[in-house]
C-alpha cells in the first residue's frame, strides 16, 4: 500500500527531528564540539517537516500554503495533520530536567539558523493543524 510507506516516512522524519534537535541542544549546553553535524540535520528535518506540514515555501512576506488541498480534504491532508500532530508534539513535549525545545529554537538557543525554520513550522502547524492539537 502506498499510503503506508508515506505514513512511515513522515513518521521517520518527525522522530529523526525528535532525535537530533535534543542532542543539537545537550551539545549546546556542555559548550562542546558536536561530533555531529546535529544543528544542520535538525534545520534539515525543520525544514522538511514544515513543507510535510503544509508550507510550500520560506517564511516571509510571499509565505504561500500548498495549493493541493487547501479546503483540508484531500487526498493528502489526513498525512499533513498526522505531520502536524507529530511535529507539534515534538516541539512541546516536556522532557525530565529539560524544557520544551520550541522556545528554545525561537530564540536561537541551539543556533541561530535554525529560527526561520522553526518559524515556518510552527506557521505551517498553525494553519494546517487541528485546534486541539497538542493534548
Amino acid at each position: 500500500d502506498d499510503t503506508g510507506v508515506r505514513t512511515d516516512l513522515v513518521g521517520s522524519t518527525l522522530n529523526l527531528l525528535n532525535a537530533t534537535l535534543p542532542y543539537a541542544h545537550q551539545f549546546t549546553n556542555e559548550d562542546a564540539d558536536e561530533p555531529l553535524p546535529m544543528v544542520d540535520l535538525s534545520e534539515a528535518c525543520l525544514l522538511v517537516a514544515g513543507s510535510m506540514c503544509g508550507l510550500a515555501d520560506p517564511i516571509g512576506v510571499h509565505s504561500i500554503a500548498q495549493n493541493c488541498d487547501d479546503a483540508g480534504d484531500g487526498k493528502y491532508s489526513h498525512l499533513r495533520l498526522d505531520a502536524c500532530t507529530m511535529a507539534c508534539n515534538i516541539l512541546t513535549a516536556k522532557k525530565p530536567g529539560q524544557a520544551a525545545l520550541l522556545p528554545t529554537v525561537l530564540v536561537g538557543a541551539i543556533g541561530e539558523s535554525l529560527i526561520v525554520p522553526s518559524l515556518r513550522l510552527s506557521h505551517a502547524i498553525c494553519t494546517y493543524g487541528s485546534i486541539d492539537l497538542c493534548g
